[in-house]
């Protein structure tokens, strides 16, 4: 009687249940940070020979992300003393660690028509984890800082000794 009903079990037609589907949370988004910065965020550089050398090194704990980077003299608020150097767009990391390979910055009066007249400047290290808004669709006191909603930004400051003329 025990093989009649194992048979019958076997041959007797069975349901299959489907596997739901599996929603897996989106990545939170972290904001990109810096590891090292020559000179140190924060500090007054003073510039030798008209120009200052600046090399900061960032991490993303977002390995896909891309760092976008803008370095901004004499801002915050925007006005005609305002300059923009666009900076390097870093790659998503390629060796599955959050530290991107350093970016290098020279301040130069030259090369950066940094405003005259002035002997201290305000400069801005701006990274974003997005592509920056274009300034004609920003608020007008943020044309060069302005990022998308889902997007994180870092700021760093140094107060720059340099007098163009």
């Amino acid at each position: 009687m025990t093989r009649a009903l194992a048979l019958a079990l076997v041959l007797a037609p069975a349901c299959v249940i489907p596997v739901a589907p599996q929603f897996d949370d989106p990545e939170e988004n972290f904001p990109p940070y810096i590891i090292d910065s020559r000179p140190p965020v924060g500090s007054i550089v003073t510039a030798s020979e008209g120009e200052a050398e600046f090399t900061v090194t960032l991490a993303d704990p977002n390995l896909a992300d891309r760092l976008y980077v803008r370095w901004i003299f004499d801002y915050p608020t925007y006005q005609d003393v305002t300059r923009l150097a666009e900076g390097p767009i870093l790659p998503p990391s390629a060796d599955g660690t959050e530290v991107r390979d350093p970016i290098r910055m020279a301040a130069s009066c030259v090369v950066h028509n940094i405003a005259h007249g002035l002997t201290q400047h305000r400069l801005m290290l701006a990274v974003s984890d997005r592509p920056f808004v274009k300034a004609a669709d920003a608020p007008p006191d943020f044309r060069v800082t302005t990022v998308p909603k889902d997007a994180r930004l870092l700021r760093a400051v140094w107060v720059l000794n340099l007098e163009c003329k």
